[in-house]
């Protein structure tokens, strides 16, 4: 089912005009992320994220042989969540 099937009849004329014609956009934006990622040999488990000029870091808790000095690389998830 379309838009233009529960459209009043003005209304499905135009939309179905517009879609014949290809004069209907997509509303949704085009865009790239790009992200990157190292893992950090020397400093195990220590991880870089970089997103344009942002730089983040992530460790894991001494449980699991890491310093805990940033968000696990899972704080960063439930934060995107959250966002």
């Amino acid at each position: 089912m379309t838009t233009a099937d529960n459209a009043t009849p003005v209304a499905k004329e135009r939309i179905d005009s517009l879609l014949s014609r290809g004069d209907l956009k997509p509303r949704a934006v085009d865009h790239t992320i790009t992200a990157t990622t190292e893992f950090l040999p020397s400093q195990d488990p220590l991880k870089r994220g970089t997103y344009g000029t942002h730089v983040v870091y992530a460790d894991e808790p001494p449980t699991v042989g890491g310093n805990n000095e940033w968000p696990p690389p899972l704080g960063y998830a439930a934060l995107a969540i959250g966002f």
